[in-house]
Order: structure tokens, then C-alpha cells, then sequence
């Protein structure tokens, strides 16, 4: 609590200096318009620098809204990855996959790419490969993993979908998981609602910032982290270098981690 006040009074005298010192510039400005004799006071005016930083690293608003302009326009590449599952006791469970994933092929508009197997047997896993209509080219992985309970066998089964997109495309790509999924499960008993995300910025030399981030003293150079903390009872959250996990049972969650993520360009 204590630290919490001592921030909003020091974002507080931030803000107060800010304003002043840019209302004396532009004061002086003014004044010196007016009586034809423009000199401005550039130390007033660098000393809104500092000031700018120190709001840019206090105000999480600022820091939030800067990070993605700039990951907007750096338009990075992300790898992109979401697992969801299945279980059920039924005794046909593959037909109906088989049935569901062609439900929706036509649903989603997606079509084979070249090469993808075209069914899911009975084998233990079996990856394939579409392509949207607008030319979006991704890969489903279906994995049997029966495991026997005490009474009876249950099927179990993961289904994970992977991407390699850029930074702009991830809300489009996340919003083509959600239908995905829910096609797929829509005529489905499952007894599994655990979804997966994975984002993974490695190949952009990106680390991933949501809600929290790494910041190293002096010169000291961080090889590798692990933030792992929770938000509400069904949402875990584990931030790496150069990637971020999220799972949960409500994908509501998820959507949030996807909105407000940001891909930042060191650690901090």
C-alpha cells in the first residue's frame, strides 16, 4: 500500500513538473512572438526530456500505449501457438473428430495445403497443414493420448494449432483459433475446457511484456528469466525471454493476454 501511494505521488510531481515547465515554454514563445523578438529558452525546453522519460517509465498507461505503437509499426514476426483438448468416453471419438474437422474446413474457408493428410486414424498423432482464403498457411496437430482411469478408458486428446505470423495479424489470427475451436467442439461432450497460448518472439530478438517485466541494475546482463504469477483463479501466466505462456479455462483470458501483450525490444 505504502508503495502504491509513494508512486501516484511521485507520477503526481511528474505530471505538475511537466505541465509547468511546458507552459513556461510555450509562454516564452508567445511572449516573444508578440514583441518580435524570438529567443527561446532551449534549457527550458530540454528539461521536458527527462520529464517525458520519467512519465514514459512511471505511467503504465504511457508505457503500455508507446510499446505498441512502436510493435506496430516494427511489425515483428511471432511464432503463435494454441493448444485446446478434448475428453470424452465415447467409443467412436475419432469418427466424430473426423467429422468435426471437416465441419470446420468448410466453416473456417480453409483448404488443405500441399502434401496434408486429409483424415485423422487411429495413430497416435497426425499433423496437418491449411491455408485460408487469404492465404494464411498454418498447421493443426492432433495427438491421441489415451490414458486409462480406474474404470474406463478415456480418450484424451490435443489439438494444437501453430502459426508463424506478424505482430499485426495476431488479434486476426487469434479470433480464427476461437472459431476454430469452437467449430470443432460445438457437437462435442467435452469434459476438458484447458486452453493453451503460446507466443514465441525469438526470432525477432523480442521479449514479451504483460502486466509484468524484468528490469536489471547497472550493467548487469540478464541471460535468461521466468515470471510466473496468476490472475483471477483461472488464468496462469509464465513470462520467459522471448516468450509468454497463458492457460485457462475461460477464454476470456486468453483474449485479454492477446489485446494487451506487448513484444518489447530488451529486457528493461
Amino acid at each position: 500500500m505504502k508503495k502504491k501511494i509513494l508512486t501516484v505521488v511521485k507520477c503526481c510531481l511528474i505530471i505538475f513538473s511537466f505541465i509547468a515547465t511546458a507552459f513556461n515554454t510555450v509562454t516564452s514563445i508567445v511572449d516573444s512572438i508578440r514583441y518580435h523578438n524570438l529567443v527561446i529558452n532551449w534549457l527550458s525546453l530540454m528539461s521536458i526530456a527527462p520529464l517525458t522519460f520519467a512519465l514514459y517509465q512511471e505511467i503504465d498507461f504511457i508505457y503500455v500505449w508507446c510499446n505498441k505503437i512502436m510493435s506496430f509499426f516494427k511489425n515483428k514476426t511471432v511464432n503463435f501457438k494454441v493448444s485446446f483438448y478434448l475428453q470424452n468416453n465415447s467409443d467412436n471419438f475419432v469418427n466424430v473428430i473426423n467429422n468435426n474437422l471437416n465441419k470446420v474446413i468448410k466453416d473456417c474457408h480453409l483448404s488443405f495445403d500441399n502434401g496434408s493428410p486429409q483424415r485423422f486414424s487411429n495413430d497416435m498423432y497426425t499433423k496437418f497443414y491449411f491455408v485460408t482464403n487469404n492465404n494464411l498457411k498454418f498447421s493443426v496437430a492432433i495427438s491421441n493420448d489415451n490414458l486409462p482411469s480406474s474404470e474406463i478408458e478415456t480418450n484424451n486428446f490435443s489439438i494444437i494449432m501453430d502459426f508463424q505470423i506478424s505482430y499485426r495479424d495476431t488479434s486476426a489470427c487469434w479470433e480464427l483459433c476461437k472459431k476454430f475451436r469452437e467449430k470443432f467442439t460445438s457437437k462435442l461432450v467435452n469434459e476438458n475446457e484447458r486452453i493453451d497460448l503460446n507466443i514465441n518472439l525469438s526470432n525477432s530478438n523480442q521479449n514479451p511484456f504483460y502486466r509484468l517485466t524484468v528490469k536489471y541494475v547497472s550493467a548487469n546482463k540478464i541471460d535468461d528469466f521466468r515470471l510466473a504469477f496468476s490472475e483471477k483463479e483461472s488464468l496462469k501466466v509464465t513470462l520467459n525471454k522471448h516468450s509468454i505462456y497463458a492457460t485457462s479455462v475461460d477464454i476470456q483470458d486468453l483474449d485479454r493476454v492477446v489485446k494487451e501483450y506487448i513484444p518489447l525490444s530488451s529486457v528493461n
